[in-house]
Protein backbone atom coordinates (compact mmCIF):
# COMPACT_ATOMS: atom_id res chain seq x y z
CA UNK A 1 0.00 0.00 0.00
CA UNK A 2 1.38 3.41 -0.86
CA UNK A 3 0.44 6.80 0.49
CA UNK A 4 -0.50 9.62 -1.85
CA UNK A 5 0.29 13.16 -0.82
CA UNK A 6 -2.31 15.86 -1.24
CA UNK A 7 -0.17 17.55 -3.88
CA UNK A 8 -0.44 14.46 -6.14
CA UNK A 9 -4.23 14.31 -5.98
CA UNK A 10 -6.08 16.06 -8.78
CA UNK A 11 -9.19 17.82 -7.44
CA UNK A 12 -12.45 17.14 -9.23
CA UNK A 13 -13.50 19.82 -11.72
CA UNK A 14 -15.81 22.53 -10.45
CA UNK A 15 -19.47 21.87 -11.07
CA UNK A 16 -21.05 23.61 -14.01
CA UNK A 17 -24.48 23.80 -15.54
CA UNK A 18 -23.41 21.32 -18.23
CA UNK A 19 -22.61 18.76 -15.50
CA UNK A 20 -26.23 18.64 -14.38
CA UNK A 21 -28.14 19.43 -17.55
CA UNK A 22 -26.97 16.48 -19.61
CA UNK A 23 -29.04 16.05 -22.72
CA UNK A 24 -31.26 18.98 -23.75
CA UNK A 25 -34.48 17.12 -22.87
CA UNK A 26 -33.36 16.20 -19.35
CA UNK A 27 -34.95 17.89 -16.43
CA UNK A 28 -34.96 17.54 -12.67
CA UNK A 29 -37.88 16.78 -10.40
CA UNK A 30 -38.77 14.99 -7.19
CA UNK A 31 -38.13 11.25 -7.26
CA UNK A 32 -41.18 9.02 -7.52
CA UNK A 33 -42.82 8.57 -4.12
CA UNK A 34 -41.13 11.53 -2.45
CA UNK A 35 -43.55 13.71 -0.54
CA UNK A 36 -42.26 16.74 1.33
CA UNK A 37 -43.57 18.71 4.27
CA UNK A 38 -42.12 22.15 5.02
CA UNK A 39 -42.07 24.86 7.63
CA UNK A 40 -40.48 28.22 6.94
CA UNK A 41 -39.05 30.75 9.34
CA UNK A 42 -37.77 33.96 7.79
CA UNK A 43 -34.94 33.04 5.42
CA UNK A 44 -34.86 29.32 6.29
CA UNK A 45 -37.04 26.29 5.69
CA UNK A 46 -37.13 22.88 7.34
CA UNK A 47 -38.07 20.15 4.88
CA UNK A 48 -39.25 16.72 6.01
CA UNK A 49 -39.03 13.93 3.43
CA UNK A 50 -41.79 11.48 4.34
CA UNK A 51 -40.29 8.76 2.13
CA UNK A 52 -36.89 8.73 3.84
CA UNK A 53 -37.81 10.16 7.25
CA UNK A 54 -35.00 12.70 6.90
CA UNK A 55 -35.22 16.39 7.74
CA UNK A 56 -33.27 19.10 5.88
CA UNK A 57 -32.56 22.77 6.67
CA UNK A 58 -32.53 24.97 3.56
CA UNK A 59 -31.93 28.63 2.89
CA UNK A 60 -34.78 30.54 1.24
CA UNK A 61 -33.35 30.29 -2.29
CA UNK A 62 -32.74 26.53 -2.06
CA UNK A 63 -36.28 26.11 -0.74
CA UNK A 64 -37.59 28.11 -3.71
CA UNK A 65 -35.64 25.81 -6.05
CA UNK A 66 -37.04 22.70 -4.37
CA UNK A 67 -40.57 24.11 -4.72
CA UNK A 68 -39.92 24.52 -8.46
CA UNK A 69 -39.02 20.80 -8.63
CA UNK A 70 -42.12 19.89 -6.62
CA UNK A 71 -44.30 21.66 -9.19
CA UNK A 72 -43.00 19.30 -11.88
CA UNK A 73 -39.85 18.41 -13.77
CA UNK A 74 -37.91 21.43 -14.97
CA UNK A 75 -34.68 21.92 -16.90
CA UNK A 76 -31.77 23.50 -15.04
CA UNK A 77 -31.49 26.30 -17.58
CA UNK A 78 -35.17 27.13 -17.03
CA UNK A 79 -34.57 27.24 -13.27
CA UNK A 80 -31.69 29.64 -13.81
CA UNK A 81 -33.83 31.81 -16.12
CA UNK A 82 -36.65 31.95 -13.54
CA UNK A 83 -34.27 32.80 -10.71
CA UNK A 84 -32.57 35.55 -12.73
CA UNK A 85 -35.98 37.04 -13.52
CA UNK A 86 -36.95 37.08 -9.81
CA UNK A 87 -33.71 38.37 -8.27
CA UNK A 88 -31.17 41.12 -8.74
CA UNK A 89 -28.25 38.67 -8.64
CA UNK A 90 -26.03 38.10 -11.66
CA UNK A 91 -26.58 35.03 -13.82
CA UNK A 92 -23.21 33.48 -12.96
CA UNK A 93 -23.80 33.41 -9.21
CA UNK A 94 -27.37 32.17 -9.66
CA UNK A 95 -26.21 29.43 -12.02
CA UNK A 96 -23.58 28.30 -9.49
CA UNK A 97 -26.14 28.19 -6.67
CA UNK A 98 -28.66 26.27 -8.80
CA UNK A 99 -26.06 23.70 -9.87
CA UNK A 100 -24.80 23.21 -6.31
CA UNK A 101 -28.35 22.92 -4.95
CA UNK A 102 -29.40 20.38 -7.61
CA UNK A 103 -26.31 18.27 -6.90
CA UNK A 104 -27.06 18.42 -3.16
CA UNK A 105 -30.73 17.57 -3.72
CA UNK A 106 -29.69 14.54 -5.78
CA UNK A 107 -27.31 13.30 -3.06
CA UNK A 108 -30.08 13.75 -0.46
CA UNK A 109 -32.68 11.88 -2.53
CA UNK A 110 -34.72 15.04 -3.13
CA UNK A 111 -34.19 15.24 -6.91
CA UNK A 112 -33.51 13.03 -9.87
CA UNK A 113 -33.33 13.31 -13.64
CA UNK A 114 -36.65 13.03 -15.43
CA UNK A 115 -37.39 13.12 -19.14
CA UNK A 116 -40.37 15.45 -19.31
CA UNK A 117 -40.13 19.06 -18.27
CA UNK A 118 -41.89 22.36 -18.40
Amino acid sequence: MSATSASNVTPPPASSISDVTGLPNRAWGLPLGVRLMRRTWGEEAVIYNEASGRTHLLDAFSDWLLQQLEAGPVAVEALVDRAVAETAADRGSIEAHVVNAIESFERLGLADIQMRHR
